[in-house]
């Protein structure tokens, strides 16, 4: 929408990036907390059980932040009129 009215490509970008960054900082600020509260105590419940370490799930939040970043190049290559129809409809 915001293109159609004049947007530039470099401002959309610069929005894009912006927004997702504070997107993400939210969710790192209110779920990183939450997680650990949550996985402390799993852990600890099946830790007399098995014999494993506590370790983050560094694929998984790797794998959040690409595709977060591939969906913004997917917005940014959008056509503008087939966006617009989308809306509408």
């Amino acid at each position: 929408m915001l293109k159609s009215v004049g947007m530039t490509p470099k401002g959309f970008s610069k929005m894009m990036n912006y927004e997702s960054m504070f997107y993400g900082a939210k969710a790192l600020l209110f779920g990183l907390p939450v997680s650990f509260v949550v996985m402390y105590p799993i852990y600890k419940a099946f830790a007399n059980k098995f014999s494993y370490g506590l370790s983050l799930p560094w694929v998984s939040i790797c794998s959040v932040i690409a595709a977060m970043i591939y969906s913004g190049t997917k917005v940014k290559k959008e056509n503008i009129i087939d966006a617009l129809k989308q809306e509408s409809a």
